[in-house]
């Protein structure tokens, strides 16, 4: 039986209640998701009250005009503060510190989206609650309804608590359609070939996989990866971005998961890459499974897809991590697409809310 978790009733999210915020403002970490969070604290008003790293980065640097300090430093200085993390880890040895330091001091580690300008605030929330509760009444399982109310719990407070348990394992990722049998796959945002590398160990009947990856830098890697594995699967390497129409593209390339067709504010080059559709890549092929990890363009991806879905009915595995909307806009979508498809949430376990996927089956 279901649990009844209930959606978020926070009456404030974590900008406004860093705006009230009379404690000093200390940042811990460095980098780009540092650069993002002092930029969006100035949209409050808000200046940090000094920068921390942990102790073996810190070796006299300064960082924004401020000298980086060790944490000790900052109990010394202040009696009471509130610690904002800028940085985000998927090693359990990083986040479990993390989860320890927040069961001690305030703490919180603000989401802030890979792509796109809305922040997850408490007017998006509400504006889009009737949405997001559509889609929580569409999850098919516990878990899915569990990972849901705990994200958006997360994303509107700030609290890295909210994700200890949010998150699930790899069998319980792939368990809501292990009896398919997948012969033929689209590897959307192959990066390495990691995923491609799952997708052989998971799918024993897999004969096939389109792995379309936009980064220069890493289709060099995915296509080593490609040639060096030696086992029935056939895997063709496809230096593009998948988008909604075909043709060309602007794409921000920085050589890592990061590289993307949406907006970008990290360091880049910008470079023209091929567009291709689903629909057009698998014109003469029946797709069975359908990964979607395209860094912000996931919709624009789905659109492409729409003949493939309808004719093939794949399993679709849709990140909904890089924009605020993903979590009820790319559901909806789908099920706009076909409204005979189950919905799975599932998450793989990192700090902040990364690594969210939708299995649509």
């Amino acid at each position: 039986m279901l649990k009844n978790y209930r959606l978020p009733t926070v009456e404030r999210d974590l900008w406004q209640q860093l705006a009230a915020e009379e404690r000093p403002l200390v940042i811990y970490g460095m980098g780009n998701g540092a650069d993002k969070l002092i930029a969006r604290l100035a949209a409050i008003g808000k200046v940090p009250a000094a920068i921390f790293a942990s102790d073996d980065f810190v070796r006299g640097q300064s960082f924004h005009g401020f000298r980086v300090c060790r944490f000790s430093e900052i109990k010394e200085r202040f009696s009471d503060f509130v610690i904002l993390v800028s940085f985000g880890s998927r090693l359990p040895a990083v986040m479990n510190a993390l989860f320890e330091m927040a069961e001690k001091y305030p703490l919180y580690l603000p989401d802030m989206p890979v792509a796109g300008k809305e922040d997850f605030t408490h007017r998006f929330y509400k504006e889009n609650e009737e949405k997001i509760r559509q889609v929580y009444d569409l999850l098919e399982d516990d878990l899915s309804r569990r990972i849901y109310t705990s994200v958006l719990q997360y994303k509107l407070t700030g609290d890295v608590l909210c994700l200890r348990d949010a998150c699930s394992s790899e069998d319980e990722d792939f368990s809501c359609f292990d009896n398919f049998a997948i012969h033929t796959a689209i590897d959307g945002g192959a990066y390495n070939g990691d995923t491609a590398g799952q997708m052989i160990r998971r799918f024993p009947s897999l004969r096939k996989i389109f792995a379309v990856e936009p980064d220069a830098k890493t289709f060099k890697k995915l296509s080593k990866f490609a040639a060096e594995q030696n086992n029935t699967v056939e895997i063709l390497p496809i230096h593009a971005a998948l988008w909604s129409e075909q043709g060309d593209g602007v794409f921000s390339a920085s050589g890592n998961r990061n590289s993307s067709l949406a907006s970008a504010s990290y360091e880049h080059k910008d470079v023209v890459v091929p567009l291709l559709t689903v629909d057009g890549l698998a014109a003469d092929e029946k797709i069975d499974y359908i990964k979607y990890d395209v860094e912000g363009v996931e919709r624009e991806a789905l659109l492409g897809s729409r003949g493939v879905i309808t004719r093939d009915h794949p399993v679709l595995a849709v990140s909904l991590y890089h924009r605020s909307e993903d979590l009820f806009d790319l559901p909806s979508l789908i099920y706009q697409i076909d409204k005979n498809y189950r919905f799975y949430l599932r998450r793989t376990s990192c700090l902040p809310a990364w690594e969210i996927t939708l299995f649509a089956v």
